[in-house]
């Protein structure tokens, strides 16, 4: 759960839950990254990447002292996702989603869950394509502020 919504990760993404306390999450050219086990993770908070402004849409653990993160991986890249708690494990039905919907990058479709709720399945793909372009453009513009 990320602020009021109910979001599905797609277990084929190896997703690994883990807590962190917020100053081991650290700043690298105006990206957030976390080290797990050797490995340097960017971590994301959905509303910043998908740069929405909804009410609903609002984590709020990103201020807490321990964070808790849901690490996915995509394509050999993995990514850090800062939620708010986590509901539960289960088989999920993806829907296709409505017409203006559809291009949301970084959400890949609705899905029902066992009681009936409806949850926005996260494309992990695009999110990490996302995190990767707002990464490139905070780099250029750290650079570009120092010069």
């Amino acid at each position: 759960q990320i602020g009021n919504e109910v979001y599905a990760i797609p277990l084929e993404t190896g997703a690994e839950v883990i807590t962190v306390e917020k100053s081991h999450i650290h700043d690298l050219h105006g990206c957030r990254a976390v080290r797990v086990r050797e490995q340097i993770i960017p971590v994301i908070i959905l509303e910043d990447v998908l740069q929405a402004d909804m009410p609903g849409l609002r984590t709020a653990s990103r201020d807490h002292d321990e964070q808790t993160l849901v690490i996915v991986g995509f394509g050999g890249e993995k990514l850090g996702l800062v939620v708010d708690s986590l509901e539960r494990q289960e088989d999920a039905v993806l829907s296709s989603i409505a017409e203006r919907s559809r291009n949301v990058r970084g959400i890949a479709g609705a899905a029902s869950l066992g009681d009936g709720t409806m949850a926005l399945m996260l494309d992990i793909g695009a999110l990490t394509d996302l995190a990767a372009k707002r990464a490139a453009q905070s780099a250029r513009a750290t650079s570009g502020a120092e010069r």
